[in-house]
């Protein structure tokens, strides 16, 4: 900075919130450890969410949805085009959306405990030593063109639209939420140039919401077209450069995860708004919060 200058800094305060997402595993190893495969990569991703709150909280009906993307959804320029979808003070867009099943108190999940939902509940490290085994997953998507484990139970593919990639992560890895139940059907509703219909998740339904850009090690000039926001800031000031690119990775790479930070009380994870302040990378863990 110039001497004298001033600098303008997203802050907030801490809050626990209720239901929220404290670790993504997307993680991939490169190509020649997948045996040159490009296809299986995302298959063993998964989401895991945490009851900051201090009461339990039933996850019937509760929602993970992908917002916005414009790699995939619009154009990455210019950014008027894609604004409107990005930076609604009012809520989130969204088309791919998944709810939890269960009819109101089926599904308990208790203070300081977590669910793993995956993309797939089966051992992965039949496919590949070292990637994750997860059999024991709380929850699956439901994909038509994926593995089920019929000891797992799925969630509700309530989405707007399917689209391409059928994968919740791999299209909405930059912008994922969680969302208190909504009549789909009730939503407002918008046509996207690209890929249909978005419905809007009004603020006062998200419970939680993560940004994340990839790596600036992937180089500055392939993060340059991203239009600033994929959010309205108060819902995230700033997102998190924690996504490593598929290019560039080492051997361990998919041994790591994506994590939120645990606070010093060693009860609740930080949730300041700010995801580039909330989250790091670290070994993955499904099913535990470091």
């Amino acid at each position: 900075l110039v001497h004298g200058a001033v600098q303008m800094l997203p802050l907030r305060m801490q809050e626990n919130g209720s239901l929220v997402i404290s670790e993504f595993h997307y993680h991939s190893p490169p190509a020649w450890m997948r045996g040159g495969a490009t296809g299986y990569f995302e298959y063993y991703w998964y989401i895991e969410l945490y009851n900051n709150s201090d009461t339990t909280i039933y996850l019937d009906g509760k929602i993970i949805g992908a917002g916005f993307n414009y790699p995939i959804d619009g154009a990455l320029w210019p950014c008027a085009e894609t604004y409107p979808f990005r930076n609604d003070p009012r809520g989130i867009w969204a088309q791919r959306f998944q709810a939890f099943p269960g009819s109101g108190h089926d599904y308990p999940l208790a203070p300081g405990r977590t669910v793993v939902i995956a993309e797939q509940a089966i051992d992965h490290s039949v496919q590949y030593p070292g990637l994750p085994d997860l059999s024991h997953a709380d929850f699956q998507f439901d994909w038509p063109d994926r593995a089920q484990n019929p000891a797992v139970p799925r969630m509700l593919p309530i989405q707007i639209s399917t689209g391409i990639l059928q994968t919740l992560f791999y299209i909405g890895l930059e912008v994922v939420f969680v969302a208190l139940p909504v009549d789909v059907a009730s939503l407002e509703r918008k046509r996207g140039k690209y890929q249909g219909d978005f419905g809007l998740f009004p603020k006062n339904v998200i419970l939680d919401v993560a940004v994340l850009y990839p790596s600036w090690d992937v180089g500055p000039q392939t993060v340059a077209p991203f239009c600033r926001t994929l959010v309205d800031p108060s819902l995230d000031a700033l997102a998190a450069f924690v996504r490593p690119s598929l290019a560039y990775q080492d051997d361990s790479t998919h041994l790591l995860s994506t994590q939120r930070k645990l606070l010093p009380d060693g009860l609740h994870v930080q949730r300041t708004g700010v995801s580039a302040a909330d989250w790091e990378i670290r070994p993955r863990s499904p099913g535990k919060v470091p």
